[in-house]
């Protein structure tokens, strides 16, 4: 009797057992689509580190450089006292070839192109965070946190941080503030960096981004350092912010000027974010009205 009932109490356990095992959540099928887009994606991942780095050994072997704005870098990495990089998304192509050599880290957006663009980098022997533009607070704590930590540690020691503080959705030129609160949680100054070719192909996005063709005319020019915000104020942190934006605009304009072209494509600024009464000043002070004077009267 003990074994029929042992025989039944392990049948029924073998049963409750295929039963849970039915209910496991499978993983979820993603459409055809999206599997063909994935498989799209890591074949191009693979392709595109030497398809890039082919393109980009052509133009450089092809073509006359100015580079004082790199050592300047340089100096950065061998003194060991590190920097923040400050560049315009439209240089997103032409940048890492142009600064190989830096011991340099970067922040590259989540998503698909930012798979791409991460093993591009990587093979060229970048480090590589993950990250972007987010609405979510914790998430951009989460960024800089991870950036500050990188470079505090010895064996970074002179390391410059890479960011495009007008990507990854634009306006282009727009300074965001996030690289300010950056220079302060990390203490590091910034150096506006501009990476330019004098003739490119600017492609049809959001900030043309530029494309360089072989027999070119290459530079790496710097503005800075800017020093970081001194405290945690609004005041402080606008002034950083504005000061790498007119700094970014100036070497873009600048680099255009020489080689007698309009700038593609023209740049924006964002307004500043003054506190309450500060902004109030400000308007009032443009409109041409003291906010100290009283009104003259009759």
């Amino acid at each position: 009797m003990r074994n029929a009932g042992w025989g039944k109490t392990a049948d029924a356990n073998g049963q409750r057992h295929r039963a849970a095992l039915s209910t496991v959540t499978k993983p979820n099928t993603l459409p055809r689509r999206r599997r063909i887009k994935q498989a799209g994606i890591r074949f191009l991942s693979l392709l595109a580190p030497f398809v890039y780095l082919s393109y980009m050994g052509l133009v450089r072997m092809t073509s006359r450089r100015s580079t004082p704005g790199l050592d300047t870098l340089r100096e950065c990495n061998s003194t060991g006292n590190g920097a923040l990089i400050a560049l315009l998304h439209q240089d997103l192509l032409i940048a890492p070839s142009m600064l190989r050599g830096l011991d340099l880290a970067t922040l590259v957006n989540i998503g698909d192109a930012g798979n791409i663009l991460t093993r591009i980098l990587e093979k060229m022997g970048y480090i590589v965070l993950r990250g972007g533009s987010s609405t979510s607070p914790t998430r951009r704590t989460g960024v800089i946190k991870e950036i500050t930590e990188l470079t505090a540690r010895p064996e970074h020691a002179g390391m410059v941080t890479a960011l495009t503080p007008d990507g990854s959705r634009g306006p282009a030129g727009g300074c965001k503030p996030g690289i300010a609160w950056l220079a302060f949680k990390a203490g590091l100054p910034v150096y506006c960096t501009r990476v330019h070719a004098r003739r490119a192909w600017y492609l049809p996005t959001w900030d043309r981004t530029s494309l360089p063709t072989p027999f070119n005319s290459l530079s790496v020019e710097v503005i800075g350092p800017i020093s970081p915000p001194a405290t945690a104020t609004r005041e402080e942190m606008e002034r950083c912010r504005a000061e790498i934006e007119t700094g970014l605009h100036e070497l873009h304009a600048r680099s255009f000027e020489r080689d007698g072209k309009e700038p593609v494509p023209e740049l924006a600024k964002l307004p500043a974010k003054l506190p309450r009464k500060r902004a109030a000043v400000r308007v009032k002070q443009q409109a041409g009205v003291s906010a100290r004077t009283p009104p003259i009267t009759a």
